[in-house]
């Protein structure tokens, strides 16, 4: 019969799984949380109804949103304690999706303190992902503050515990908690165990290890160790005992204890310090440091310690956290748009205060490489290092590591072995660990290099740079700072010096050179000028030092501006020359002379006078006058006059220069004019006009520097300052505009909007406070004038009208203003659908659609209802184990068909369809699911046969008339959709349907079946020959030695082999079987003998392949062994014959014969076995006689001595003979 499909609950728990893709992990029924009752204001495990009694969710956009599940995947997570957890979708969601899942209300009375309390699951799934959950707290359930925001991603898997506190003071009486998800659409976030209670009386616990401050340190330096202690409970603290336990590698363990004797009071954190330094060891490594308190009766041991893990690693060893710059030793190649510097702006370090940046300017391309010092790589040494990209997207630059084997690290083409590269973003610190073993026993340079970069915005950050043993030579000397001259010292004498340091292993004495060159831009003069040449001498400096140069002679510099300042070491067979020099640019200015003056006015149109603050109508003009002096006895040159605008004023392009017109230079809002000359005594005045755009005072600075000539030469430089101030009068009305934040849409001059949609009345007025005013028409009805406050929401649907205005606090009104608004507050409604074929079963509540390759999947949509837009998309997506198509959107009002194949999944398996509509307000139904088991593999049908049958070697199946024939059906595939329907047919029967058994008459038959599956899966149809076998076989006897036949028995031997043929035209002789007597009945399997003599009766019969039974045969089978008995009884030995007739004895002992020869035998034996007797003379055959008596006369001529013989046969091959010798005469 046809095997239905079964077990349809296990299909589905399988089906569950392969759509998580994760194996589900059960943990034991939890019948309580047991908590100290006393103490939870609330508690939440998420066990039972969703969302929790009382909880609520808010969601902000189409698709996050918070859920209750079992099992997790991406990342894959089961619940910290029970069977469920809550879970925000952020792997699904857009990044910047948001919602948020929402306390009861719940009330601080009776309590002075409460601690939120719950668990969250990390990953490290989705690398450098931003998702996190903003832990708020509300009062109204409208304003929210952030108490704490904590990142899903993490550098291991694991739960953790969170724990914050709730500042009750914040809140006038009720509260809720909201957990706030923010997806970056990286990974899923879960939490569990969410408790809210008062602290306990007595706990305290270390919450950091605050020093030591950096992650790395060297071996053998000693670290002070500090860290942070904190009171969660409500009783004041003292006396509070620390311990310290640090684990190492290869078993290293050191301890120390503490006692913190600092009162500590609620909520108070204070440091605690280690009286005793920790020193690292030699073995470098990870080391991890915990401390953690054991105060006596403290309620809650979890919180008791933290621990830090630091690196330690060798002196010798490559490692650089950027604390100085440029780094020691290091290189940097920069390009024209593109840098590496030190910073702690962009991106906090990941140790320490600062870190190495790679950033850009606006015109090119990035390809900048900050490049390490010599290495020496050994077997198994790694690279390590952390980076981050701040705001940069994936694939915006590429971010390599390179290694050079070439002598120089300048070398830039020498960096072709690539090591590692990323063109992924994160915003966070992520640390890559890179494999140098293949490189063992090489001298190499790694370089970080910064490649396809183009936007100044976005950056690369390294840190904590941690690599092989650092390559010391034996002879290597560099300068590594300028000391002197320094930027912005004066024109005289300088006392030249800088640094240099031996970086090789050998002490050196060396000859250091220092050249300077005065640099120029103007048009026809040489851009390098030297001007300076001076040496010194360094003798007998040791391995690491640093020495102090002074190059004689000093340098008397005589002009001012940009001087470039070359240092150079000549150590002979020094082996890194590229770091042999250092240039660096210095300016050196002029020194400072009092005398040249200015004066700032601004001219009252009302008094008619220049005076030094004025009012002016915003958005007027103002006339502006700077007035500059020289009062040396020797002209000033080079005079630049610059005048700030503040933010509320703008240069208005009319400018005059001692009554001439002139056009000043503008840069940021200054506005610059350059004066080659004013003579001793002499002044210049300046007038111009500016827009008044801003409100409050207006103070408007102006500087003005220049050069004091003596002798032709500047000797000094003078300067002054002075302001004057403009104050703007407000004559202009607010403006006020409404800005639709949320959904919203403009179709066909209609505009549209959601009850989520806030409006926002935001009055302008540059210079005054405003106040707004507004109301509502609906429904026929106009609402009252109110005071705008606060953002307004629109709940019903339909048509609304809203006017507004403002006023501002000098009494300027605005007209009014009219805008009519249509609410659209309903979402629309998807229809799943399939075409054919299709099978579907309900499992649990739940429908599974099976389908094949070609059903065509349909999903529908309408947006019919009362004021709703009508335009929709469809958001849809599909996950399985062979991958997920991510979110797709259809077209504006287009429903959406497609078959798995579209979708690029052509393999069989579970398909979890993920849809839901919204329209162009963002009104969303919720995500709906439909589970698809795609099936193309068709049933296979196997021939049930129930009876005698056989399959012969032209397969050829035999029955006996008695079996039955039946199919069974298994439908085969991954998740199969089961068998529909087998069908067959008989010889030229058309196929029918399958109902039951059957059998077939005698004969041979052709059979023809196949079965179909639910979605139409057909299998190929497969034919058997079948034959009904009625006729029982015949069994031969044959015999194989000696053997007689008679009419009705068999004379044998008992050596003569019985051999048994089964014969059967149709299926075949199965089995021959045979007894002798009434002997057991034997299978026949080979010939075999009957060894005792006499007369037996041997049966046999046989059974053909479908049971059909010869009747038994018996045949007489006679065992005969005796051989005859023969006697010649004439001739007589001893006697004399004559003419055949004995005549009496003689003395010789043959028989003597005259005449005529006569023999007569006699012979003893069964006559029925009996054959014949021979006669031979000398060996030859002359008589044979058949039948007694046996008697033979011989009349030819015979002469002298022969030898007589006879011979019995019987008919079983038996033979005896008699010799007689005979002396014959006869003529």
């Amino acid at each position: 019969m046809v095997k239905k499909m079964r077990g349809k609950k296990v299909v589905l728990i399988l089906i569950m799984l392969l759509v998580t893709t994760q194996l589900m992990f059960y943990y034991p029924e939890l019948d309580v949380v047991v908590k100290a009752a006393e103490n939870i204001l609330l508690y939440e495990g998420f066990e039972n109804s969703w969302p929790p009694d009382g909880w609520s969710i808010t969601v902000f956009n189409s698709n996050g949103n918070w859920t209750q599940t079992t099992t997790g995947v991406y990342p894959t997570a089961s619940p910290y304690q029970g069977k469920h957890m809550a879970m925000f979708n952020s792997f699904y969601s857009p990044s910047g999706e948001k919602a948020r899942l929402e306390t009861p209300w719940l009330s601080k009375t009776g309590y002075s303190s409460l601690i939120l309390d719950f668990w969250m699951h990390h990953s490290t799934y989705g690398e450098g992902g931003l998702d996190k959950i903003v832990v708020q707290l509300s009062g109204d359930g409208n304003t929210w503050i952030n108490l704490s925001i904590i990142s899903r991603y993490s550098s291991e898997n694991s739960w953790r515990n969170h724990k914050v506190t709730i500042p009750l003071e914040d809140v006038e009486e009720d509260f809720k908690i909201g957990f706030l998800g923010v997806s970056d659409f990286s990974g899923n976030m879960y939490i569990d165990e969410v408790t809210i209670a008062a602290p306990p009386v007595n706990d305290v616990g270390v919450t950091s290890v605050s020093k030591p401050a950096s992650s790395f340190i060297q071996a053998g330096t000693p670290v002070n160790v500090m860290a942070t202690v904190h009171n969660f409970g409500v009783a004041t603290q003292s006396n509070i005992p620390v311990k310290l336990r640090i684990i190492g590698p290869n078993g290293y363990s050191y301890e120390d204890t503490t006692t913190l004797h600092d009162v500590l009071y609620q909520n108070q954190t204070l440091e605690v310090e280690f009286t005793s330094d920790w020193t690292p060891s030699d073995a470098p490594g990870v080391y991890t440091i915990r401390v953690y308190t054991t105060l006596q009766g403290d309620e809650d041991e979890s919180n008791n310690g933290t621990t830090k893990e630091v690196t330690v690693y060798l002196e010798n060893q490559l490692y650089e956290s950027f604390e100085s710059w440029p780094p020691e030793r290091w290189v940097i190649v920069d390009n024209s748009v593109s840098h590496w510097e030190q910073d702690n702006v962009f991106h906090e370090p990941h140790s320490g205060n600062y870190s190495a940046y790679a950033g850009i300017n606006p015109g090119g391309e990035a390809d900048c490489w900050l490049i390490t010092p010599r290495v020496e790589i050994q077997e198994n040494d790694v690279l390590s290092f952390w980076y981050t990209t701040g705001a940069l997207q994936d694939g915006y630059a590429t971010f390599e590591v390179f290694l050079s084997t070439s002598s120089s690290p300048t070398d830039i083409n020498g960096f072709n072995v690539l090591l590692w590269s990323s063109t992924s973003s994160s915003n966070e610190w992520v640390k890559k660990s890179v494999s140098l073993s293949q490189h063992s026993g090489q001298l190499v340079y790694i370089g970080f290099h910064l490649s396809n970069l183009t936007d100044s915005m976005e950056s690369l950050l390294i840190d904590d740079v941690l690599g092989p043993t650092l390559w010391k030579p034996n002879h290597d000397v560099a300068p590594i700072t300028l000391n002197q001259p320094e930027n912005g010292d004066v024109i005289g004498e300088h006392f030249v010096n800088a640094s240099v340091k031996n970086h090789g292993a050998s002490t050196e004495s060396f000859t250091v050179t220092c050249s300077i060159y005065r640099l120029r831009d103007e048009t026809g003069a040489p851009f390098a000028t030297l001007v300076y040449n001076g040496n010194a001498f360094v003798s007998n400096l040791g391995s690491g030092e640093t020495t102090n140069v002074v190059f004689t002679p000093s340098w008397d510099a005589a002009e001012y501006g940009f001087y470039a300042v070359n240092v150079t070491t000549m150590l002979s067979g020094d082996e890194e020359p590229w770091n042999d020099y250092i240039n660096q640019t210095v300016y050196i200015d002029l020194p400072f002379q009092s005398g040249l003056r200015v004066e700032k006015t601004v001219w009252h149109p009302g008094f008619k006078q220049w005076v030094n603050d004025c009012e002016v109508n915003q958005g007027g003009l103002a006339t502006m006058r700077i007035t500059v002096t020289n009062t040396f006895d020797t002209p000033v040159t080079d005079v630049n006059i610059t005048d700030a605008l503040p933010d509320g004023l703008e240069y208005a392009d009319e400018s005059t220069l001692n009554g001439k017109p002139v056009k000043p230079n503008l840069w940021d809002n200054h506005v610059t004019w350059s004066v080659s000359f004013i003579g001793a005594d002499d002044a210049v005045e300046i007038v111009f006009k500016v827009n008044v755009t801003g409100c409050g005072y207006q103070v408007n600075k102006v500087n003005v520097t220049g050069a004091v000539i003596e002798d032709d030469h500047a000797v000094a430089w003078s300067g002054e300052n002075d302001t004057a101030t403009i104050i703007p009068v407000d004559v202009t009305p607010p403006v006020t505009k409404m800005v639709l934040r949320g959904p919203a849409a403009q179709m066909n001059d209609v505009q549209w909007i959601s009850n989520i949609t806030h409006i926002n009345l935001s009055a302008y007025d540059k210079c005054s406070d405003t106040v707004t005013f507004y109301r509502i028409w609906y429904n026929g009805e106009w609402g009252n004038w109110k005071t705008y406050t606060k953002e307004l929401l629109l709940t019903k649907s339909c048509t609304h009208i809203v006017e507004f205005y403002s006023t501002d606090s000098m009494g300027n009104i605005e007209e009014k203003h009219r805008v009519t608004l249509n609410v659209d507050v309903s979402p629309p409604t998807s229809v799943f659908e399939t075409g054919k074929p299709f099978y579907n079963i309900d499992v649990d509540n739940e429908t599974i659609f099976f389908v094949s390759q070609n059903t065509s999947l349909f999903i529908n949509v309408t947006d019919t209802k009362d004021c709703n837009t009508g335009l929709y998309q469809i958001l849809y997506n599909i996950l399985s184990e062979n991958g997920w198509t991510g979110w797709l959107v259809s077209d504006y009002n287009k429903n959406v068909s497609f078959t798995l194949p579209d979708m690029g999944f052509k393999e069989e398996g579970v398909y979890n369809l993920i849809y839901y509509s919204k329209d162009i307000l963002d009104n969303a139904e919720q995500p709906l699911n439909a589970v698809l088991v795609m099936d193309d593999t068709p049933p296979e049908t196997t021939l049930i046969i129930d009876g005698s049958s056989f399959m012969d070697q032209q397969q050829r199946l035999w029955v006996s008339k008695s079996t039955t024939l039946g199919f069974s059906a298994v439908d085969e595939g991954v998740f199969p959709a089961g068998v529909k329907e087998t069908l067959y047919a008989v010889d030229d029967e058309s196929l029918h349907s399958y109902k039951k058994p059957f059998t077939l008459t005698e004969g041979m038959h052709t059979l023809r079946f196949l079965s179909w599956d639910n979605v139409d899966n057909v299998e190929t149809m497969v034919v058997k020959q079948v034959g009904v076998d009625v006729t029982p076989p015949y069994t031969d006897v044959d015999y194989e030695g000696p053997v007689y036949h008679e009419e009705t028995r068999v004379w044998v031997t008992s050596e003569t082999k019985i051999i048994l043929k089964g014969y059967d035209k149709e299926s075949g002789v199965n089995t021959t079987y045979y007894r002798v007597d009434n002997g057991p009945w034997f299978t026949y399997t080979e010939p075999f003998y009957i060894p005792w003599q006499g007369e037996h009766m041997l049966s046999i019969y046989s059974v053909d392949h479908v049971g059909n039974t010869q009747t038994v045969v018996n045949k007489t089978i006679i065992v005969y062994n005796t051989p005859p008995k023969i006697k010649i009884d004439l001739p007589k030995k001893g006697w004399l014959h004559v003419f055949g007739k004995p005549l009496f004895p003689i003395i010789l002992r043959k028989a003597f014969v005259v005449g005529k020869l006569v023999v007569v035998v006699s012979v003893q034996s069964n006559q029925s076995i009996m054959s014949n007797v021979s006669f031979l003379v000398d060996g030859k055959t002359m008589f044979v006689d058949n039948k007694p008596p046996y008697r033979w006369e011989y009349t030819e001529r015979l002469l002298l001595n022969h030898e007589l013989q006879v011979v019995a046969f019987d008919k079983l091959g038996h033979a005896i003979k008699e010799l007689l010798p005979v002396f014959f005469f006869s003529l």
